[in-house]
């Protein structure tokens, strides 16, 4: 299943942690079930069958599915599999369900943050359809399904922040001297990523967001270590220490009190044009869409949509 997961900030990628998880799913190709030449089985064809999308209320009853093609489509799965057509459906959505939630726990609990905590935001051609089992796997209380949501990925790529990065592989021990070091380093990125920004014709004010990649000596990951430009200036090594011994805390949950010694990996400043004020997305209120009804199914795995 294609698709990327993240935390939702305006949909630009940055370390800052916001209040919701979002689940960006690009799968939603062009199924069997719309009867074109180029159509190719996928997860449409599976929630065709399932019901999860209702042929006579596709865009509004404007484009009829055709249920027959879509089960021609997974014919050959369920086959292989011994399945009938119904349960082949339900496992292909259930194992992309499973798959989300992996993704979604790669980028939340491995990395120290409880999704319990967190609102699901599900967008795309088929992120909606999932968002309720997966939240359910996760314990999400709270599911946002934005305004237009098969366009919000684009609507995210227009009002985002402009965003540019600097990195620096640069391995030393976090001894004494880190406080300076990282000094050294900040400046010396501050100056190459000001010039870019300056040659791409970039003004206004721009904000800085460095981090550094540290571990124990001997540890084979990294754990970034983010400080601001403005707190740089009077930084200690014993703060350095700190800041990294918290953060290994938060996702690791042990060494916050080590004393074992620590090194420097690398390091990233992110360069950020703020765009301003967001376009808002509104409602059109012209002309009104077909009432196609309503109605509920119940799907492969027992549960009844409606």
């Amino acid at each position: 299943m294609a698709g990327s997961a993240g935390r939702c900030t305006g949909c630009g990628h940055r370390e800052s942690v916001s209040r919701h998880l979002t689940w960006n799913d690009a799968v939603f190709k062009l199924p069997r079930a719309v009867r074109r030449q180029w159509g190719q089985h996928g997860l449409g064809d599976a929630h065709v069958i399932r019901q999860t999308v209702r042929p006579e209320a596709f865009l509004g009853g404007r484009m009829q599915l055709d249920t027959n093609a879509a089960a021609a489509a997974l014919h050959p799965i369920a086959e292989r599999f011994g399945l009938t057509i119904e349960a082949a459906a339900d496992s292909a959505v259930r194992l992309a369900n499973a798959n989300i939630v992996r993704a979604i726990q790669l980028i939340s609990t491995e990395r120290g943050y409880d999704p319990r905590d967190y609102a699901l935001v599900a967008f795309g051609g088929a992120g909606p359809l999932h968002a309720a089992p997966i939240a359910e796997e996760l314990a999400i209380k709270t599911i946002v399904i934005p305004p237009s949501a098969g366009v919000i990925s684009a609507y995210g790529l227009i009002a985002s922040d402009f965003v540019m990065f600097e990195s620096l592989t640069r391995r030393e021990r976090a001894g004494p001297d880190a406080a300076d070091l990282v000094r050294s380093v900040f400046t010396e990125m501050k100056q190459r990523a000001t010039g870019r920004a300056k040659a791409l014709g970039l003004s206004g004010s721009l904000r800085l967001e460095f981090t550094a990649d540290m571990r124990f000596v001997g540890q084979a990951f990294e754990v970034p270590v983010t400080f601001s430009d403005t707190e740089i200036d009077g930084l200690s090594a014993e703060a350095v220490r700190q800041r990294f011994l918290d953060a290994h805390d938060r996702i690791y949950f042990f060494g916050k009190d080590s004393d074992k010694p620590t090194e420097f990996v690398s390091f990233r400043l992110g360069v950020i044009l703020p765009l301003g004020e967001l376009p808002l997305l509104t409602e059109s209120v012209a002309g009104q869409s077909q009432k196609v009804g309503s109605g509920s199914s119940t799907i492969g795995s027992g549960t009844t949509v409606c």
